[in-house]
């Protein structure tokens, strides 16, 4: 399969353009790279890349120093879909409601941070609301503004 990398690095420009073939032996799968290759083969013909099962669990091993003849072993077993942690988010309080608003809305209603992004304004006949974002816990809620009073410039 021939492909054509971008380098994703905003300050580079860098472009590779190549080839990759995957292919079965009898131990795993070697993923071949055209002008990559491991310390032991004959150019044209390594295998920088090489995914096991070795011991009962999956591998990967890089050789990413051709000079070198012991790869890099990377197990994946903690890479398991069934691993993964589901954090819970918690629900907001009335409490952190009523402090956020005592305050301000100047700080996140959930962490405290004040590290704030403020979407556009939204509004309606009776009432004007934008989105926030904290910048650090990344949760996400929406201010409601209502009219309370009139200041007009009559003397």
């Amino acid at each position: 399969m021939d492909f054509i990398l971008r380098d994703v690095a905003e300050t580079h420009s860098g472009v590779a353009v190549g080839s990759v073939a995957v292919e079965k032996d009898m131990l795993g799968l070697l993923i071949k790279i055209r002008g990559y290759g491991d310390h032991d083969s004959q150019d044209g013909e390594g295998s920088p890349i090489f995914l096991e099962v070795h011991e009962g669990k999956l591998r990967l091993l890089v050789w990413d120093d051709i000079n070198q003849e012991e790869p890099r072993i990377i197990p994946l077993h903690r890479a398991l879909e069934s691993n993964r942690i589901v954090v819970a988010i918690p629900k907001t309080t009335a409490g952190q409601v009523d402090k956020y608003v005592a305050g301000n809305g100047v700080s996140c209603l959930h962490c405290g941070s004040g590290d704030l992004n403020c979407g556009d304004w939204d509004t309606s006949d009776t009432m004007v609301c934008r989105q926030v974002t904290c910048g650090d816990c990344n949760r996400t809620w929406t201010d409601e503004f209502k009219l309370i009073g009139v200041t007009t410039d009559e003397t």
